[in-house]
C-alpha cells in the first residue's frame, strides 16, 4: 500500500464462477490533481497489498469468534484442501484463512496454488486469450500468495516467484517491452485488458525493496493512472 502525498490502494472482492471465488475489484484512491506522483511511501510491513493492520485484526477477530462468515470460508478451504481445481480452490480463500489464523496448512496451500501459475512461466498469461487476458488473475494471485504468506516461503521459493513476477511485469508494458507498442489495448485506458495489465502495480508493491525493478513498476502504473486513466474517466 502506498502512503504519503499520493495514496493508491486496491480492494479485491469475490465473483463466483462455479464453486470458485475469483477476486478482482480494483479501487484506486488518488489524492490531488492528476499529476505524476512525486512522493510516496510503500509500507514495509506485510501484508501490504489490500490489507491494512485493521483489516488483519478484524479477520483474526472473526476467526476467533467463529462467525458465520468465517465458518463458511473455513468450510470451503477444508473441503477442498486436497484439490487443485480452479472451480473449487482459490489463492484468495487460502491466503485469507492464513492471515486470519496463522495456520500453516492454509498458507502452504495458497502458495502451492500460486506455484502452479509460476511453473507455467510466460504462458500463464495466455490461458484464455492470446492478448494476456489472464494477467488480471495471475498477477494478483501470485502477489497475494507472496505478500500474505511471505513467512511460509523458502528463500528459493521467494527467488522463483520474484523472478517470474518480474518476467510477467516486464513483458506487459511498452516501457519495458517496446515490441508491444501496438499490441492489444496497451494504450487504451477504456478497455478491460488495459486494467488487467495494470496489475503490474501490485507487483511493484509486493516486490518493493526486494526487486530493483519494483519502483519502476509502481511509477509506471501511477503515471499511466494519472495521465491516461484519469483523463479518460473525466
Amino acid at each position: 500500500m502506498l502512503e504519503g502525498k499520493q495514496q493508491c490502494g486496491r480492494e479485491r472482492g469475490s465473483l463466483p464462477k462455479g464453486a470458485r471465488s475469483i477476486a478482482l475489484l480494483v479501487v484506486a484512491l488518488v489524492c490531488g490533481t492528476p499529476e505524476i506522483a512525486s512522493a510516496y511511501t510503500v509500507r514495509a510491513s506485510r501484508p501490504r497489498i489490500w490489507l491494512t493492520s485493521s483489516h488483519v485484526t478484524a479477520l483474526k477477530g472473526k476467526a476467533t469468534a467463529n462467525t458465520p462468515r468465517w465458518q463458511s470460508l473455513k468450510s470451503v478451504c477444508d473441503t477442498y484442501i486436497a484439490s487443485i481445481s480452479p472451480y473449487q480452490t482459490s489463492v484468495g480463500n487460502y491466503a485469507t484463512a492464513y492471515v486470519a489464523t496463522g495456520n500453516p496448512v492454509y498458507g502452504d496451500k495458497a502458495l502451492a496454488l500460486a506455484q502452479i501459475q509460476v511453473d507455467k512461466g510466460h504462458s500463464a498469461l495466455f490461458q484464455n486469450s492470446p492478448h494476456a487476458y489472464d494477467a488480471r488473475f495471475v498477477l494478483p494471485d501470485v502477489c497475494m500468495a507472496y505478500d500474505w504468506c511471505y513467512d511460509r516461503m523458502t528463500t528459493a521459493q521467494r527467488d522463483r516467484f520474484r523472478a517470474q513476477l518480474e518476467q510477467w511485469a516486464d513483458w506487459l508494458w511498452t516501457e519495458t517491452n517496446p515490441d508491444r507498442f501496438d499490441d492489444w489495448s496497451v494504450n487504451n485506458p477504456g478497455d478491460n485488458f488495459y486494467h488487467g495489465f495494470m496489475m503490474t502495480w501490485l507487483v511493484g508493491l509486493t516486490l518493493h525493496v526486494e526487486s530493483p525493478k519494483a519502483v519502476g513498476y509502481i511509477d509506471n502504473a501511477l503515471r499511466r493512472w494519472q495521465t491516461e486513466v484519469l483523463p479518460y474517466l473525466q
